[in-house]
Formats: C-alpha cells, sequence, structure tokens
C-alpha cells in the first residue's frame, strides 16, 4: 500500500526514528557549533542567483545541494534515491536506499550538479527569454557508506539515515555546492519545501528535479491518521504534505530534500530538516502526509562520522 518513495523494484520502507542524543543546551534547546568546524562548508544553503530572472517553474535549478544516487544494476545505471550533499566530502540519505535495495544492485556513485537526466546537458529558457545552459554533471564514486547502527528494517526501520563518503573532496560549482545543516534541534519549521526527483504532480514521473511548498502536519494529527494502519509514528519525525493535491512528490523520491530558510544572523540560508522516508503510494493523496527523517535528531550523529 505504501511507498518509501524509491523506485518501483524496491521494497516498501516505512520509518520510525527512536535516537536519542545529548548536545549542549541554550535556554531549553539543544544547540551545537556549527560554524567552528572545519569539515563544514564556510557557506551554504546559498542559491544561485543568477536565475532569478528566469521563470519559476525552474527554480529549482538553484537547488544546488540536491544528488541522485547511482547504483549499477543488472539493467543498466539507475537512479532511483536522492541525496543532499552537506560538505566538499560528505552526503546524507535515507539509509533504506543503502541498505534496502536488492542484492544485485551496487550504489556506486553520487551524481552532481544534475537537472534533467532525460539529456546530456541541461538547458532551460528559450529564443525569446534566452538560452541558459549550465555546467555538465559530475559522478564522484563512494569511499565509504556510514548507515545508522542502529537502523534495522525488518518490521518498520528505526534510525533511517545514512552517511555517504566521497572518494575524493568535490570542488562546489554554481550547479552543485552544500546545504547547510540545522543549527539547532528546533529549527524553523515554516514553509518547507521539497526538491528532488520522482513521480509528482499528477502521478507521472518526472526527468526534471522539481519542487514544490509543502505544510508541515501537526505531530498528533499524523500519529492519529497513520495508526489507522498500524504504523507508529512518533513526535521525533516530522509530517508534511502538500498544499494542494498532487503537489507533491511519491514515489521515486527516497531521500528528497524537505528544507526551511534559516532567516538568523540576518542571513537567509536553507537548511535541511528532512530526508523524504515514506508516504502514501497515490501521488494525489490529501489524507496521509509524506514521513521525513528529522535530521536536527542526528547532527551529533553526522558530526561525529565526519572526518577529514
Amino acid at each position: 500500500m505504501f511507498c518509501s518513495g524509491s523506485d518501483s523494484t524496491l521494497p516498501v520502507f516505512l520509518l520510525v526514528i527512536l535516537h536519542t542524543f545529548s548536545a549542549v543546551h541554550t535556554g531549553n534547546v539543544e544547540t551545537w557549533d556549527l560554524s567552528s568546524n572545519d569539515l563544514l562548508p564556510r557557506y551554504c544553503g546559498e542559491t544561485d542567483t543568477s536565475i532569478s530572472g528566469l521563470d519559476r517553474s525552474i527554480l529549482s535549478l538553484s537547488y544546488h545541494w540536491t544528488v541522485l544516487l547511482e547504483y549499477a544494476t543488472p539493467q543498466g545505471k539507475r537512479t532511483p534515491c536522492n541525496g543532499v550533499l552537506i560538505s566538499k566530502r560528505y552526503v546524507i540519505t535515507v539509509a533504506s536506499c543503502v541498505r534496502g535495495p536488492p542484492k544485485t544492485w551496487i550504489l556506486s556513485g553520487v551524481r552532481l550538479g544534475e537537472f534533467d537526466t532525460s539529456t546530456e546537458r541541461d538547458c532551460v529558457g528559450d529564443q525569446d527569454t534566452g538560452l541558459y545552459c549550465i555546467e555538465d554533471t559530475v559522478t564522484v564514486d563512494i569511499e565509504e557508506q556510514i548507515v545508522h547502527e542502529y537502523f534495522k528494517s525488518d518490521g518498520t526501520p528505526i534510525n533511517d539515515i545514512a552517511l555517504l563518503r566521497l572518494s575524493r573532496d568535490f570542488n562546489f560549482t554554481e550547479t552543485a555546492g552544500p546545504i547547510c545543516l540545522p543549527p539547532n534541534a528546533a529549527p524553523n519549521l515554516q514553509k518547507p519545501v521539497i526538491v528532488g526527483w520522482g513521480t509528482g504532480g499528477s502521478a507521472v514521473v518526472s526527468d526534471r528535479k522539481v519542487t514544490f511548498p509543502l505544510k508541515i502536519t501537526d505531530s498528533e494529527k499524523c500519529a492519529a491518521i497513520y495508526k489507522n494502519i498500524s504504523i507508529k509514528i512518533p513526535d521525533t519525525e516530522i509530517c508534511a504534505q502538500a498544499l494542494q493535491p498532487g503537489q507533491d512528490l511519491c514515489r521515486g523520491s527516497s531521500g528528497a530534500t524537505l528544507m526551511t530558510l534559516d532567516h538568523s544572523k540576518g542571513g537567509r540560508k536553507w537548511n535541511v530538516i528532512g530526508l523524504n522516508s515514506f508516504g502514501p503510494t497515490a501521488c494525489d493523496s490529501d489524507v496521509f502526509p509524506g514521513v521525513y527523517t528529522r535530521v536536527s535528531n542526528y547532527v551529533p550523529w553526522i558530526l561525529s562520522k565526519m572526518r577529514a
């Protein structure tokens, strides 16, 4: 009945996060100092202003931290999962995309700077507005796959998050750069946006990266909805759904980025607040929200696993 948002050939995965952690407290909110971490980029979460004058329908071009995971399969190369770049060496995704695919599938690389998977080079616009072509995509091999130690996929998976270490440092470009991690355990959840690849809109698989504004679903309401089908949704997860039916991602979008703008310190930077884990099979469902790994629950874990 339900799909994790992955390719239709992948098994169905659900998520319950039970992870807790210790962190520095500022008031009643756990917080951590990201600015002094040498493994994280100085600049993150900044969109490409050079395309601001183009049609807003291709705004997702500017969300250049989104990546595709490449798998070598008996049928050829497949890209059924999303991820998000957080530094020159690391990508985060859901653990279901690492441990969940068939055994004959090998997660081999991360594709950066992608927009339209059906073309070799991505261009938008026309003769009237002008043609804007972005740089070619880059695929970087994966050196290490770090799945959360307490991830469980039997029954209802737990701790559905993984860190991918690239085989080399990646030099950021106009079309491939990092997003910011949440600065504390209670990041801004206002006006969330999902961006990535998969089935969206009218249940049509899109070759292009798409973006939709969503709304956060109250935790108690979300838990009650899923309880009706015997799925437990603790308040350590984020639930979000479309502002209008069909304006969301569903199948093929595991690991897609849920993000919000951080206006603190006088800036405007995007923070990754969630990773698409599971939701309704029907893309036009106005009943079941999508469920996302709450990234802020795992920032201490992410930082503990990163190395130079």
